[in-house]
């Protein structure tokens, strides 16, 4: 699943971005914040499935707009008591 960022980014999906605490571990950059409702509906694949079981864990792409290169990220994200962790899986390069 990959979302698009042209410079409407939607307040929503700003503050559940903006809401995710980085650093590096491990020499890797991985983020945490609170699972709250608004992150279920932001995330792609963090909603409720058919059966109202929230999922567990995924990953979701993040693609900048074509005038800054077309970069594509890679995030990884799972579900860990009351809150959602997340992992920088892969960043292209930008072209």
């Amino acid at each position: 699943m990959a979302m698009m960022f042209d410079g409407t980014t939607d307040s929503v999906l700003a503050d559940v971005l903006n809401s995710i605490r980085w650093e590096i571990r491990y020499n890797t950059l991985c983020g945490i914040c609170d699972d709250t409702p608004s992150l279920a509906v932001v995330i792609p694949g963090a909603d409720s499935d058919e059966n109202g079981v929230f999922q567990s864990e995924g990953a979701f792409s993040i693609i900048n707009a074509p005038a800054a290169g077309n970069q594509k990220t890679t995030i990884a994200w799972y579900r860990d008591e009351g809150q959602v962790r997340f992992r920088i899986v892969e960043v292209t390069r930008a072209h």
